[in-house]
């Protein structure tokens, strides 16, 4: 098992170990490109433990192809993954989709959002693949988007929000689905600064109040610092990195900001020119 380079967080009690919720065991996975086999994991051998955990690597070291293992939607060429202690079933295309509305949720760096579909109907979706009522999953979804300041757009289809609205769906989703582990590609990519921080502290806050754990790959130095742990990806496995602490910066005479960051509801409720949002 890899080391992590700080003390987790969610520390097991004396004598007991913590379960990891990924495992990856010699796993192998390539892509073929014209004439040529571009190879992205390599034997790999990993272990993720709960809580927030950062991997980080160049564009095109294959870590879009890590979650997508992780989470059933890419077979490995050979090896074994096991997320909570269950083996990814990909030879069993029922037990897949079942795995996948029971065990993983996604903050995807394209959102990843229906179309067709409203933002409350969007939210409510894992959970109405898992089983749970439609009046039920219709009010958590609704829980979880008014925290994210977005209960003005319930109603509303991804096509007429901003690209940090429609990120701040995807947030709301992952939240709001009953899956313990989150896989996040890029999740503050599109955000400014100060609502990047804060879309931060509410991935903290479902690690830390909800008991979900988090699988993120970022380029972010400073989602790195928040995480519990940081890994920095190879081909064949992950090796940890330290997170430095950084420096507060104290907030401009015109950013609005408290102690320099804004509430959830102030950062997400900010015009679009304070927010720095790009449509």
């Amino acid at each position: 098992m890899i080391d992590h380079p700080q003390q987790s967080h969610r520390a097991a009690p004396r004598g007991q170990i913590l379960q990891p919720v990924v495992e990856f065991v010699s796993v192998n996975r390539s892509y073929t490109e014209g004439d040529s086999v571009r190879r992205i994991l390599t034997n790999f051998t990993a272990s993720i433990e709960p809580g927030l955990t950062a991997v980080v690597g160049p564009s095109g070291s294959g870590k879009t192809s890590l979650l997508n293992t992780a989470g059933g939607l890419d077979e490995p060429d050979s090896g074994i993954i096991r997320v909570l202690g269950q083996r990814v079933p990909f030879g069993d295309p029922r037990a897949l989709h079942r795995f996948r509305a029971e065990r993983v949720s996604w903050i995807f760096q394209d959102r990843n959002l229906i179309p067709h579909m409203d933002v409350r109907g969007n939210v409510a979706l894992p959970l109405l693949c898992a089983g749970v009522p439609r009046v039920q999953a219709l009010d958590r979804a609704r829980d979880a988007i008014s925290r994210l300041g977005l209960e003005d757009h319930l109603s509303h289809r991804p096509r007429t929000l901003s690209g940090g609205e429609r990120q701040r769906v995807a947030f709301a989703r992952a939240a709001a689905s009953p899956a313990p582990l989150i896989l996040a590609d890029e999740p503050t990519g599109s955000l400014d600064a100060a609502t990047a921080e804060v879309a931060l502290d509410e991935l903290v806050r479902l690690v830390r109040e909800l008991g979900k754990s988090i699988l993120m790959v970022t380029h972010s130095d400073r989602a790195v610092q928040r995480a519990d742990a940081a890994f920095e990806l190879s081909p064949t496995g992950l090796t940890p990195i330290a997170a430095e602490a950084a420096a507060q910066a104290e907030p401009g005479p015109d950013t609005g900001l408290k102690n320099g960051r804004p509430s959830i509801r102030e950062a997400f409720r900010a015009p679009e020119r304070t927010r720095g949002v790009v449509r």
